[in-house]
């Protein structure tokens, strides 16, 4: 039987190595670029009006960060 593997999880699996400093400082980094995206966010949103273009580039800011924060499991 053969098991479909994501992407992500493939990933991640590479990544976690018992006392791997460079993965540590991959999710350490990641963590930080989600939290300036949030921010990016919501200084944007506190502006007022943006444009659909303006809109779009965050989104698409947004998805790349999450995709990146997902390589990291949350702790159970």
């Amino acid at each position: 039987m053969r098991k479909i593997v994501t992407a992500a999880a493939l990933a991640a699996a590479l990544f976690i190595l018992p006392g791997c400093k460079q993965a540590e400082e991959f999710f350490r980094k990641a963590g930080e670029i989600v939290a300036k995206v949030a921010a990016l966010e919501a200084a944007v949103s506190a502006s007022g009006g943006t444009t659909p273009e303006v809109d779009a580039a965050v989104a698409e800011l947004r998805a790349v960060a999450q995709a990146l924060d997902d390589l990291n499991p949350d702790p159970v």
